[in-house]
């Protein structure tokens, strides 16, 4: 009847409305994951980046070699991120409404102070990888880590992190976004903050989880639960990547397997075990 079109009509008015005042497509929520130090953890996620389970294992996996790295080049850029270094780094569990995936754009590099913003502040930048960047649009950026860091080949004896960094995304084929301030409402919401917790219990349930992978390995070194030497190191990446993952390439096509290797589905798993183990940041 015409009564009947018209209520259908005014309902779809209604719904045309809603989704043009909140500005996010429906059902896109996505959960992620943010390593940063605890005093910032009341800002939530605009200017800052963030990554699915598997891309925050790489950005924490890829700095388990710092020992060596930074030894070698103390300048490296996990040397002096404060996101790696802080003393009292906290890991943070979210769900947030990335919006319409075809209006995602650039990933974007954010990241505390200088040379993008004051020391000490959180802002994201876009445009090159390297050199100076400009001022992000607002939309959320994406960025699948092994489309970008698995493409960083190392030649012939180049240093073992170089191979065990391109290697971890290849294995992890993690995605990371970025959030810029000027969207927030508009192309990307936070959801709910589910979770944080700090980074040392966070890392202590991982590595107990890995080394029970692969406890042979691990025993055999001199100083089993010395995180900082070069065997418990080389017996990580065993563990998460391959063996000789520290001077040969592997490929998603033909990833080690074995039963002393997890599995990404295990990586997954053991990343956000810490949010079921490990207390709450108060």
């Amino acid at each position: 009847s015409a009564i009947c079109s018209s209520v259908e009509l005014d309902r779809e008015r209604m719904a045309l409305t809603l989704v043009s005042m909140v500005g996010l497509a429906l059902g896109s929520n996505y959960t992620l994951y943010h390593v940063n130090p605890k005093n910032y953890s009341a800002q939530g996620i605009a200017e800052m980046d963030t990554g699915d389970a598997l891309g925050d294992f790489f950005f924490a996996g890829r700095s388990v070699c710092s020992p060596i790295e930074c030894a070698e080049d103390p300048h490296e850029h996990d040397c002096t991120n404060p996101e790696v270094t802080s003393n009292d780094l906290t890991v943070t569990k979210v769900i947030v409404d990335l919006g319409d995936p075809s209006q995602w754009g650039m990933y974007a590099r954010c990241n505390i102070g200088p040379p993008y913003a004051p020391p000490g502040v959180y802002a994201c930048s876009c445009g090159a990888s390297h050199g100076p960047g400009q001022p992000c649009s607002g939309v959320v950026g994406n960025q699948g880590v092994a489309a970008h860091f698995g493409n960083e080949i190392p030649h012939s004896g180049s240093p073992n992190f170089m191979f065990w960094r391109r290697n971890l995304a290849v294995k992890t084929q993690g995605q990371w976004y970025s959030t810029p301030k000027a969207g927030e409402g508009k192309y990307w919401k936070l959801i709910e903050t589910v979770k944080q917790v700090n980074k040392s219990c966070a890392d202590d349930i991982i590595f107990s989880a890995i080394t029970t992978k692969n406890p042979g390995c691990f025993s055999g070194c001199p100083q089993p639960t010395n995180r900082t030497s070069t065997c418990v190191i080389e017996c990580w990446y065993d563990t998460v990547v391959g063996p000789n993952s520290g001077s040969t390439l592997i490929s998603n096509d033909s990833l080690p397997i074995g039963p002393t290797i997890l599995t990404r589905d295990e990586l997954q798993e053991i990343y956000d075990e810490p949010f079921l183990k490990c207390p709450s940041v108060v």
